[in-house]
This record gives structure tokens, C-alpha cells and sequence, in this order.
């Protein structure tokens, strides 16, 4: 059976006769929500015991992979698989991974799949570099904040630049490093300014405005790939650390397939993974002074 990227889950009365499922993974998503949705489809096939693979394209993260194939528990050709039968998924199955599954399976697939040893080397230079103290590290998604502040998600966002930057003053200790990471100029600029020599960042392109780098721009060009290779490094960076300090974003929230053990500290309060990788707010009453305030009927929310 081959599932096709799409807006709706069905018809489902194929797909649990189905001896293998391949998941054409044609549209492009964010690096996020796709590693989420992969990881999703592998643990609802190995609940119907059929085994999975992902169809490769140049436009998906799995480019950055080794393997496109899961569960090879069944041998079947795609060309013996039962003609005409396709099922669509919508992408927010990610989201049922974010909320309910384990960062242990998500490591277990992710390590199926393989990332790129030229990823992980980056990676890793960079941090024997860099990161030989004791550290912690800091996120923040700028240009999601400003260009979701008018759409239904933006009770999501609970701070801006500016505030967080004190926040994080009062919470972080006078000697740890700190790695700072943002898809923002702004941020890592503040962050040099508040944290003098003690902040250290990538030398990566970011953006010195509202737009996002991870939206604009055809996903075949060579900025691109690059944009794409270097938030995979920064994900694995982010990995290596003990505890991470966000506003909340699905870039963080992928961090812990890589690394099941990392604590997340996410400002807009989010669960992932049952909890088991959340960690409260400290400092709340401060973070409660400086949080954004909205007026809802009436009521602060």
C-alpha cells in the first residue's frame, strides 16, 4: 500500500490488510513536523504489524538520512503490493507524536534511519570546539513569533525578545556557557550584549527580520540545502545538552529523539512526550510579570 501526503487519513479498510505501507513523503514540511510524522506512522504500523518504508525525495529531511526504511520485518516489492489502493495522511499526525509517544521510540527510529555521518562530524567538531565547559542551552523562534502573531496560534507565544532576555538573567548561573540558538540575528546579537563572553553561537545565515528562512525560497536551490544541513547540526548540538531553555517551538521538541535524557524548559508551558522531558518554569513569578498579556472577553489569559 502506498500512502500519499495529503489533507485527510483515508479510506482505511486497505490499509490494515496491508503487508507493507510505503509513505510517498512528496510535499515538503518543516524539519520538525516531518520527523514527527515519520516517527508517528512508525509506531502506528508496528501496532498494525506491518512493516514501513519511506519513499526518499530530494524536497524531504530524508535527504539528510541514510535509510528510508524502518521496519523491514516483511520482504514485499511495491511492485507485488495490491493495485490502486492509496490512503492520504494529514500532517498533524505529528502532533500525535509530539503529545503521546516515548523519546525512546523516536530515538529507536531515528537511529533506523541513520542521520549523515558529514551532519553528525559538524556536530561535533563543533561542540569539542566550543561547548568543553559546563553549558546550557537557549531558543528562541523570532521570526514564528511575528509571523504567526495574527493567526490562531499565537496564544502559543507567551514572550518576546526583549523579556526573555531578562528572564534568562535571572535564571541562568554566573558561570555556565551558554549556546545560543535562533533562526534570528536579533537574539544572538542581545544575547552577546547580556551574556559577555560567555555566549557562543554557530556562524550560520539567519534572519535580520520577520522573514522566515525556512518558508521563502525554492527547496532545490543550494541555500536551502544549506538552511536545512545547518538546523539538522543545530538540532544535534542542541542533543548534547543537559537542559534547554525555549519559548516553545517544534524544533526543540525534536531534540529529545536524539537525545531521550535532555530536559526542556518550554516558556509557553507545552507537554511533549507525556511529560517525561518537561521540566516546570523556575523564576514563575517573574516569568508572570514579563510574559505577554492578552485580554480575552474581558479576562487576562
Amino acid at each position: 500500500m502506498v500512502l500519499r501526503s495529503g489533507y485527510y487519513f483515508g479510506p482505511t479498510k486497505n490499509l490494515f490488510r496491508a503487508k507493507q505501507i510505503i509513505v510517498d513523503y512528496k510535499d515538503y514540511r518543516p524539519i520538525a513536523s516531518s520527523l514527527e510524522g515519520i516517527i508517528a506512522f512508525a509506531w502506528l504500523c508496528e501496532k498494525m504489524k506491518v512493516s514501513i518504508k519511506i519513499k526518499p525525495h530530494t524536497t524531504t529531511v530524508l535527504r539528510h538520512f541514510e535509510n528510508d526504511t524502518i521496519t523491514n520485518n516483511i520482504e514485499k516489492q511495491r511492485d507485488n503490493l495490491e493495485k490502486g489502493t492509496e490512503s492520504h495522511f494529514h500532517n498533524d499526525i505529528a502532533w500525535f507524536a509530539i503529545l503521546t509517544i516515548s523519546s525512546e521510540y523516536g530515538h529507536k527510529v531515528l537511529s533506523k534511519l541513520s542521520i549523515k555521518a558529514e551532519l553528525k562530524k559538524a556536530a561535533n567538531q563543533w561542540a569539542d570546539e566550543y561547548l568543553r565547559e559546563e553549558w546550557v542551552a537557549v531558543h528562541y523562534r523570532g521570526t514564528d513569533i511575528r509571523a504567526k502573531r495574527k493567526t490562531r496560534y499565537k496564544a502559543r507565544y507567551k514572550i518576546h525578545l526583549d523579556p526573555y532576555i531578562t528572564y534568562l538573567k535571572a535564571v541562568l548561573n554566573n558561570q555556565c556557557k551558554i549556546f545560543a540558538c535562533s533562526d534570528q540575528a536579533q537574539f544572538i546579537n542581545k544575547m552577546h550584549e547580556a551574556f559577555p563572553r560567555r555566549v557562543v553561537a554557530r556562524d550560520i545565515k539567519r534572519s535580520y527580520d520577520d522573514t522566515s528562512l525556512h518558508v521563502h525560497g525554492s527547496y532545490e536551490n543550494i541555500d536551502t540545502l544549506q538552511q536545512e544541513k545547518d538546523a539538522i547540526i543545530d538540532i544535534l548540538i542542541l542533543a548534547k545538552a543537559k537542559l534547554i531553555y525555549t519559548t516553545g517551538s517544534g524544533f526543540v521538541d525534536v531534540v529529545r529523539y536524539f537525545n531521550p535524557k535532555t530536559k526542556i524548559i518550554s516558556l509557553d508551558e507545552r507537554i511533549i512526550g507525556l511529560g517525561s522531558n518537561c521540566l516546570p518554569i523556575p523564576e514563575k513569578d517573574l516569568f508572570s510579570k514579563l510574559r505577554i498579556k492578552r485580554t480575552i472577553f474581558g479576562a487576562e489569559r
